[in-house]
């Protein structure tokens, strides 16, 4: 029986093990099989949810579209309307600012300025309104410009060509048109700016510098020149070309006339017929140009772009410009650097500043006065005054307890009409008190004492007061 047992129950473990192996592998196929087909499900349900919503896009697309090209239309007609009323209000706005009165220092270049404005003023009346010394002139304005780009712009790349800021030029303008000064050594504005005011000063004059006789001079000697010099039909015509003003500025520099010895003779001798305010202007103004010129390796200025710039300006040929500025010395200064002045009809007097005046509450004495101050009293007895003495006042002298000494005083009072006052010595008190009675002083020891010093008064009467005891 045993036997059988025991081989049954191994027969049911086996089979036990068989059906738990077969529930596994059955058990993993189905898992594989359940995810496998949750991932299928999964991916067919995100493809059909993404060609719902690229059927969605197409079909509103379009509508897009439509709206961001109505927007972008209505925000352009915005920014249109906008900016037009925008403008209208700058300009609304700058019309009040000029036509203000309260601010006239803030007024545009194209209003109205006021009757004392330096800017298209007569350039004698210029000078005698705004010139910084007395003796000059030169207009304020153009001497401040001159000095300030002298130090500052003959330096700055493309002085004169490039244009300073409009907002900077403009209250420059007003402050100058104010009759107000502006040292720009202190202020220090960019040159350019100040470049822009001096060739705005000088397109505002209302006459030419150079006057159309004069100008008309130039001209012809320039003519002759060409006509002893150039036999060549072509060449006189290209020369003649930069004679004129209006066709200096597209000609060739190359093409200038030859400056001969006589011809700048004869310039110099037209320039000095000048009125003395155009030449000494253009002097200065020809200077600085060549100085300008000068430095042409570091402003990259040379004189034929300086000639572009104030050959409408000056209203002069390009011929004459680049002669009065190559030759600066040999027209405005001579051979020996003598000034060619110009002929003045008119003799002109400078007129020196008044003196100050004095305040009407000071009386101050013509006479000089010397005062002698005493050291001590006991040194000095005679205190000299050489003034007069009435208009000097003595305080009265103390009284003194000495009846020779006030007699005396008394004396001087009555005799007003000394040079010398006479202050007597007052006496020292001594330390003994029996010194002190008036009684043991005689008329020796009293002379004694004035014309000696103290300390030897003082023992001689210590002497004879031992004297009188012993007696």
């Amino acid at each position: 029986m045993r036997p059988h047992s025991t081989l049954s129950d191994s027969d049911s473990d086996s089979t036990m093990s068989s059906a738990f192996s077969d529930d596994g592998v059955n058990n993993s196929s189905s898992s594989q099989q359940f995810f496998a087909k949750l991932v299928r499900d999964t991916r067919s349900k995100v493809e059909q949810k993404t060609s719902v919503i690229n059927a969605n896009l197409q079909e509103k697309l379009p509508e897009w579209k439509q709206r961001g090209a109505m927007y972008s239309t209505k925000a352009k007609e915005t920014s249109i309307e906008w900016s037009r009323r925008g403008k209208e209000a700058v300009d609304r706005w700058k019309k009040d600012r000029a036509g203000n009165t309260l601010y006239p220092a803030y007024r545009q270049p194209g209003s109205q300025d006021s009757e004392n404005a330096v800017f298209g003023m007569p350039l004698e009346v210029a000078v005698a309104l705004t010139k910084i010394d007395a003796d000059d002139l030169i207009p304020g304005i153009f001497r401040r410009c001159m000095e300030y780009l002298n130090d500052v712009g003959v330096h700055e790349v493309g002085i004169y060509r490039v244009s300073g800021s409009t907002t900077t030029v403009n209250k420059l303008r007003a402050i100058f048109n104010d009759g107000s000064d502006v040292d720009f050594e202190s202020t220090r504005p960019d040159p350019h700016a100040v470049g822009t005011l001096l060739k705005m000063y000088l397109r505002e004059l209302p006459e030419p510098i150079i006057p159309f006789e004069v100008a008309n001079e130039y001209t012809q000697q320039f003519m002759k020149s060409i006509q002893q010099q150039t036999s060549n039909e072509m060449d006189k015509r290209a020369m003649q070309d930069t004679i004129e003003v209006s066709t200096s500025i597209t000609v060739d520099p190359s093409q200038l006339p030859p400056i001969s010895p006589n011809l700048l003779k004869t310039v110099r001798s037209i320039t000095s017929r000048l009125p003395i305010y155009n030449f000494c202007l253009l002097q200065l103004l020809c200077r600085h140009l060549k100085r300008v010129a000068d430095n042409e390796e570091e402003n990259r200025m040379s004189i034929s772009n300086l000639a572009v710039i104030f050959i409408p300006t000056l209203n002069m040929g390009r011929a004459l410009f680049h002669c009065m500025v190559e030759h600066y010395s040999e027209i405005f200064e001579g051979d020996h650097h003598h000034p060619a002045g110009p002929v003045n009809n008119k003799p002109t007097t400078i007129v020196p500043p008044p003196l100050p005046q004095k305040p009407r509450n000071l009386i101050i004495d013509s006479k000089p006065k010397r005062i002698i101050h005493a050291k001590t009293l006991s040194d000095t007895g005679i205190m000299t005054v050489t003034a007069s003495p009435t208009s000097i006042k003595v305080p009265p002298p103390k009284p003194h307890r000495s009846p020779i000494v006030s007699q005396q005083q008394q004396q001087q009072q009555q005799v007003g009409s000394q040079p010398l006052i006479n202050r007597p010595r007052v006496p020292v008190k001594p330390r003994s008190k029996s010194l002190s009675y008036k009684s043991n002083l005689n008329q020796d020891d009293f002379i004694l004492r004035k014309t000696s010093g103290r300390v030897e008064a003082i023992g001689r009467q210590f002497e004879t007061l031992m004297n009188s005891n012993k007696k």
